[in-house]
């Protein structure tokens, strides 16, 4: 009984140094895009990766797993490698329509703004629609303090795709709305959403 004991609290600590080392992997991968050193950052968003493909037991895996890829693609569209960031954004998107877990549906809905940004670079409003009509589905389940939050980043895409397809007066009014929810928000979500872990 001892020595099971021992055995059950010795995995409980490896879990909880590996835990730690994922979520630090993330913190200093952040820390790097936030500094503008997306290639720093890629590397250990990579070593985070390889890090939980190596530690399956991990709590939290599909979670980690998302974010993982969702910092990739955001420091890929930082270093304008839109299609790059697209498959990262993609690879996000497909643990959370796997598991359809709701403590990944914040986590999809940035990605997918962030992906149809990325598709608008290339030019590609069809995908940008698509992944709209994807993140209106997502929208009402969203907590009441984060949906303020993509519902502004949802409406500054859209104005940029009317931009873009020369439609100013429907652009406006998707700027007025975004705006209109800017000035009622007190919690900007969006800013930390890929945090692993406090760093305070």
């Amino acid at each position: 009984y001892t020595t099971l004991f021992r055995s059950r609290k010795s995995i409980r600590r490896d879990i909880g140094r590996s835990c730690g080392k994922v979520r630090l992997y993330g913190n200093i991968g952040q820390l790097y895009s936030i500094a503008g050193d997306y290639s720093a950052a890629l590397q250990y968003c990579w070593r985070g990766l390889e890090f939980l493909e190596s530690s399956p037991l991990i709590p939290n895996h599909s979670k980690y797993m998302s974010k993982f890829f969702a910092v990739l693609g955001d420091n890929a569209y930082g270093l304008e490698q839109y299609q790059a960031a697209i498959e990262y954004y993609e690879q996000s998107l497909e643990i959370f329509r796997k598991r359809e877990d709701d403590h990944l549906v914040a986590d999809a809905s940035l990605a997918l703004v962030n992906e149809g940004t990325a598709y608008l670079e290339l030019g590609q409003h069809k995908k940008v629609l698509s992944g709209l009509e994807e993140l209106d589905e997502l929208i009402p389940k969203l907590p009441e303090a984060q949906k303020d939050d993509i519902q502004i980043l949802r409406g500054n895409l859209r104005a940029q795709l009317y931009i873009d397809e020369g439609n100013l007066e429907q652009a406006e009014y998707e700027l007025e709305t975004a705006k209109e929810l800017l000035n009622t928000d007190d919690v900007e979500y969006s800013e930390t959403i890929h945090q692993y872990y406090p760093l305070t």
